[in-house]
């Protein structure tokens, strides 16, 4: 994959990075901690591109 963003290497020197798609949801939660009428909220996501060596934050795009 291509990515035509303009990032910079960590400060570690590695240049592979680790891409993570937050998104905000609605949920219930029962007494025993599990999730029930799970609905994702488009409207609210978060992509991280994160140094896959040391695990440093490099760029991170906020969709609202």
């Amino acid at each position: 994959m291509r990515m035509h963003e303009n990032f910079t290497r960590c400060q570690c020197g590695q240049a592979y990075l680790r891409k993570e798609e937050h998104v905000l949801a609605q949920y219930k939660k029962l007494e025993n901690g599990k999730a029930i009428s799970f609905t994702e909220l488009p409207e609210k996501r978060e992509t991280r591109y994160i140094c896959s060596n040391c695990d440093q934050i490099i760029f991170v795009k906020r969709e609202s």
